[in-house]
């Protein structure tokens, strides 16, 4: 798992995704825009280029996080986790792993809210980044949505109030 193998290198970033087997990759510009810089890690293909920038998105990240990629992103006051399926036991370590990394250098963040979408059963759930990091996802509430797509993302507000605003892609 990455967090044994590179902790002295992590940085922390607003974004990142974690791969099938557990290793980190900080976003620089957009988990897209990542994605296609590198292609043959993320196995993006030429058809997906292509496509409109609403519509790559869509595939892209959608194709991503249900091959068991983790897709994170941090919006002012709350992180944004996108996962297949919570259940998987590589998810969870993967993200245990990274929510102490997190906390272990911002321990003010401990209570920060996360809001983890899950693709296979639609459920979005609301928990703690300190939680996480013990590895208890009990969470606040959750709902189930759509989730044929990850074009709803626009506007989370509509599911968590306003104070929770789209994630950015």
């Amino acid at each position: 798992m990455w967090i044994s193998n590179s902790m002295n290198n992590f940085m922390e970033t607003n974004a990142y995704w974690i791969d099938p087997r557990g290793e980190l990759i900080e976003v620089k510009d957009t988990h897209v825009d990542t994605a296609l810089k590198s292609k043959r890690r993320f196995g993006a293909s030429s058809d997906e280029a292509s496509l409109s920038q609403f519509d790559r998105e869509d595939v892209i990240l959608s194709r991503l996080v249900r091959s068991d990629w983790i897709r994170i992103r941090y919006q002012e006051d709350y992180y944004f986790i996108a996962v297949k399926e919570l259940a998987w036991c590589k998810c969870k370590k993967s993200l245990v792993s990274w929510a102490s990394s997190i906390i272990s250098l911002h321990e003010g963040r401990i209570s920060t809210v996360c809001i983890i979408e899950e693709l296979s059963t639609g459920v979005v759930s609301k928990m703690l980044l300190g939680n996480i990091g013990k590895a208890d996802f009990t969470h606040d509430e959750s709902i189930i949505v759509n989730s044929a797509s990850m074009s709803y993302y626009k506007d989370w507000s509509l599911i968590y109030g306003s104070a929770v605003k789209r994630a950015s892609i």
